[in-house]
């Protein structure tokens, strides 16, 4: 593998045909060409607002959602080359936020953006390309010096009262050390 080349997992999960359609609808999948790019870029451009939604997201109890709640409408199944950070991402937000599973996850965050484009249109992705550049910009110089602390704050809150480990993980989300505490 070349260093260019980013590990991709594949990733399975259900859509009622009904969001299929509207992300089918959208300038933004004549762009991409497929619904497993667009899912990727539209991922990409949520990047601010999936670290928020981990950090100060609430808990959902493990509930069980249903894909859609008209039973009427039918189901794809839909298959999604995440890259390996991203997938490493959402699966440390299913576990700390406790979703019953990533589909869920990711079904909310397209839903999410699919009624922000009804409200705000095309001009939506424009302003969210700009943030996402603000945002990187803004974390390249603090990733170095506040990362470790907000992972340790973030486990601090946590933490039961008996001694833990606790893992330190770095920007693809591969672990990079491990404290006991």
């Amino acid at each position: 593998m070349n260093n260019n080349e980013q590990k991709l997992f594949e990733f399975h999960f259900k859509m009622d045909v009904k969001m299929k359609e509207e992300l089918r609808r959208l300038d933004l999948y004549k762009q991409e060409g497929s619904i497993s790019q667009l899912v990727v870029k539209i991922f990409s451009l949520l990047s601010p607002h999936l670290e928020k939604e981990h950090f100060t997201g609430k808990q959902r109890m493990s509930k069980y959602e249903l894909v859609n709640d008209d039973r009427k409408i039918s189901r794809e199944s839909v298959h999604v080359y995440f890259p390996d950070s991203l997938y490493r991402r959402l699966k440390a937000i299913h576990h700390d936020l406790n979703f019953y599973s990533i589909a869920q996850l990711v079904r909310m965050m397209l839903r999410m953006f699919l009624d922000w484009m009804k409200k705000y249109g095309n001009i939506l992705v424009k302003a969210f390309l700009y943030m996402v550049k603000w945002w990187e910009e803004r974390n390249e110089e603090k990733k170095y010096i506040y990362k470790p602390i907000r992972q340790l704050l973030h486990f601090i809150y946590q933490k039961p009262v008996r001694s833990r480990f606790l893992t330190i993980y770095d920007d693809g989300f591969y672990p990079v050390d491990t404290l006991r505490l």
